[in-house]
């Protein structure tokens, strides 16, 4: 990714369609305290599934506060932090310093010194510094020249509106469906923003439509457009500066397959974009997304955000053919597509219901690389699936091995978003859990955040002993020294979604 930004923290977005529920997680103190919380569940599932709505607005801290006062976490509904605190990341991306911490605080102790709300000054300012370079964190979010992804003419925009292109650079011609499960507001067809985009002709959710009868139906719940695109075309859409578009999720999928059997419900066996895009306004608005491989490697993506101050931030994982003879090109079940499958399917069904580490039928390879919610649930059950992965990254022709190889900047499994310091992955040391799970975990211990240690100093069940006191066991992921899910503050601008063709994968 090349990617300089002002703020950054990792959002997870629905993708597949499933069912998931919120998260709330603990904060914790690099000085031995922790932040309020009731995060006895961490949301799981695929990492893009965790995370319903979020609010970035300055209403969640005071406007004024002075240095160690409690405050609210900003992206939480139920997490309080006081002073050198961190807070936690929004779906299980970087800590970042409490509000109400003192300034320069945070570098060393958080994942990301950059405050997100600062009410010892009021809201940040939109050109906040950048962090230290010491700190783990990307530069300042800079110009950076246009994408080159082909633009349809059409008159201005309103001010504030941001433009959503969408491209197939795909091997043929196809359909690009876009679906918002939870919010689509304010999303229009047209650049004088009087098309709706929700129940117009292109919104394949209701049978009835003319998209639905093309392309195939929808879920009949929300929106889902189906944009029929020729080989090397491109559609807009248009996001008011008043509109949202959270959990969004864009695929393609080509003319043949597409006729063999409509992807319209969702996405399956293949590489996605997924975004939110919040509503504008006092600077709280926000652009966040990244590219994912979950399911599996079915052609090229590249998104990139620019917006109208002429700053831009990319996400691209187009790969090249993989080496060895554990990858294999193979017809996506069901729609005939070709297809690089993730472990979670090469690897088969999971059966487990109720993970234990005694557990035979949930400690097989199927479970770990599927990671269901009887083990994602469960921070110990979530840190086997973690194992499992911080193996399969030390060999190249593994699908996530190949993919980090590559330099493709997206996600090879449901969480991702963090990669363990090696293959202990946070857990046997002297100040960690005990490698065999017997070590108790205190009742609110989130299992995201437990499941490898991402953060210094989280208390143990033991009253005054902490855990990670000598670091963390796991970090944020990052391809060429930044995050692979940018947040970036929203300022009308452009959104380019462009499907790469693969020319590999087709033999060519």
């Amino acid at each position: 990714m090349r990617l300089s930004i002002l703020i950054f923290t990792a959002v997870a977005l629905n993708l597949c369609g499933a069912s998931y529920e919120g998260s709330n997680q603990d904060c914790a103190s690099p000085e031995g305290g922790t932040c309020n919380s009731n995060a006895a569940e961490d949301g799981v599932g695929l990492l893009q599934a965790r995370i319903r709505e979020h609010n970035f607005s300055r209403t969640s801290v005071p406007q004024a506060c002075q240095v160690g006062d409690q405050v609210s976490c900003p992206g939480s509904t139920d997490v309080a932090c006081a002073g050198k605190q961190c807070c936690p990341g929004v779906g299980g991306g970087p800590t970042f310093p409490c509000p109400s911490a003192p300034e320069s605080w945070g570098a060393g102790f958080c994942s990301s010194p950059v405050k997100v709300e600062d009410c010892l000054q009021g809201p940040t300012p939109t050109s906040a510094p950048a962090p230290p370079t010491s700190a783990p964190a990307p530069p300042t979010f800079a110009p950076a020249p246009p994408t080159s992804a082909p633009t349809t003419p059409g008159p201005t925009p309103s001010s504030g509106t941001t433009v959503l292109i969408i491209t197939n650079n795909e091997f043929e011609d196809g359909v690009a469906f876009c679906r918002g499960p939870v919010g689509l507001k304010n999303v229009f067809l047209d650049s004088g923003l009087t098309e709706p985009a929700a129940n117009s002709s292109l919104d394949c959710s209701s049978a009835s439509s003319a998209s639905a009868k093309e392309w195939g139906q929808g879920v009949p719940e929300g929106t889902t457009l189906a944009l029929g695109l020729k080989r090397k075309e491109s559609t807009n859409l248009y996001i008011a500066a008043d509109g949202t578009w959270y959990s969004g999720t864009c695929w393609f999928q080509d003319v043949t397959s597409n006729k063999k059997q409509s992807l319209a419900k969702g996405p399956s066996y293949q590489s996605q974009f997924e975004f939110t895009i919040s509503e504008t306004g006092e600077g709280s608005g926000v652009v966040s997304f990244d590219v994912t491989s979950v399911e599996g490697v079915s052609g090229g993506l590249k998104m990139t955000y620019a917006d109208d101050r002429g700053n831009s931030v990319e996400d691209v994982a187009v790969p090249g053919k993989f080496e060895g003879t554990s990858l294999k090109i193979v017809e996506a079940p069901g729609y005939g597509f070709p297809t690089v499958l993730s472990n979670k399917w090469a690897e088969g069904d999971c059966t487990c219901t109720q993970w234990s580490p005694d557990s035979a039928e949930c400690n097989t390879d199927a479970c770990l690389a599927g990671c269901p919610s009887p083990l994602a649930d469960n921070a110990y059950g979530q840190h086997a699936c973690r194992q499992y992965y911080a193996k399969e990254y030390t060999v190249d022709t593994s699908y996530c091995g190949w993919l980090y190889k590559e330099k493709s900047e997206t996600y090879c499994w449901a969480m991702d978003e963090w990669l363990c310091l090696d293959t202990s992955c946070g857990y046997g040391g002297v100040d960690q859990p005990a490698a065999d799970y017997t070590s108790s975990l205190p009742e609110d211990a989130a299992a995201n955040t437990y499941s490898c240690g991402h953060g210094k100093n989280l208390p143990s069940a033991t009253p005054g002993v902490n855990w990670w006191t000598n670091g963390p066991g796991c970090k944020d992921k990052v391809i060429d020294g930044v995050p692979t899910n940018p947040i970036v503050p929203r300022s009308g601008g452009t959104v380019n979604m462009i499907f790469e063709d693969l020319p590999w994968l087709h033999g060519k």
